[in-house]
C-alpha cells in the first residue's frame, strides 16, 4: 500500500498494479486452472462497456472454450 500512497495514477489501475508489482519484486501467482472466468469473456453476458460492438455471445462463447481447450496443451499467452 505504501507504493500506491507513494505514486500518482496516470494510467490505467491494471498498469498500475504492474508497475507496483514489478517494482516491489511482488510475485504474481497464475493458477494453471482459473478459479474464475470473465463472464463478458466467456460468453455469458455482454460487455457493458461496448455492448452494441463485438461478437454474438454464442461465438464468444464457443472462442471462450477453444481458448481453454488450446490453453491447457500449449499454456497462457499474454495476446491470447
Amino acid at each position: 500500500m505504501s507504493w500506491f500512497r507513494e505514486h500518482e495514477f496516470t494510467k490505467p489501475i491494471d498498469l498500475a498494479v504492474n508497475n507496483c508489482d514489478r517494482e516491489t519484486n511482488t510475485e504474481i501467482v497464475w493458477f494453471e486452472r482459473p478459479i474464475v472466468e470473465q463472464g463478458s469473456q466467456n460468453g455469458r453476458f455482454k460487455t457493458s462497456i461496448s455492448p452494441n460492438r463485438g461478437r454474438p455471445l454464442w461465438y464468444k462463447r464457443l472462442e471462450w472454450r477453444w481458448k481453454k481447450y488450446r490453453r491447457q496443451f500449449s499454456g497462457h499467452s499474454v495476446d491470447g
